[in-house]
């Protein structure tokens, strides 16, 4: 089972070596792989029951926690592409 589940993300963590996609295009693509992927995986593996109500539950956790990891990586790229420009007009003064 473990194998499956590193096969998923190493699968939906290729999306995002399309060039050819947007940022938004590859993160879109990545969360509805990854979640369409461990959600059957999650259910086999028996960490919540199959029901609607920790269905919700399980849904409602990895859409904030995969909102929340997005935010904070956005984030840091942002601080890095303004580390980055700062470095380029210093070289070129």
């Amino acid at each position: 089972m473990w194998i499956l589940i590193g096969e998923a993300w190493a699968f939906s963590s290729w999306l995002f070596e399309i060039e050819t996609w947007s940022i938004t295009k590859q993160t879109i693509a990545h969360c509805l792989c990854s979640y369409l992927g461990m959600t059957p995986l999650a259910i086999l593996c028996g960490w919540f029951p199959l029901n609607v109500r920790w269905f919700g539950f399980y849904t409602l956790i990895y859409t904030g926690a995969y909102i929340g990891l997005w935010l904070i990586e956005m984030a840091l790229a942002r601080i890095k592409v303004i580390q980055l420009n700062q470095q380029l007009t210093n070289h070129r003064s």
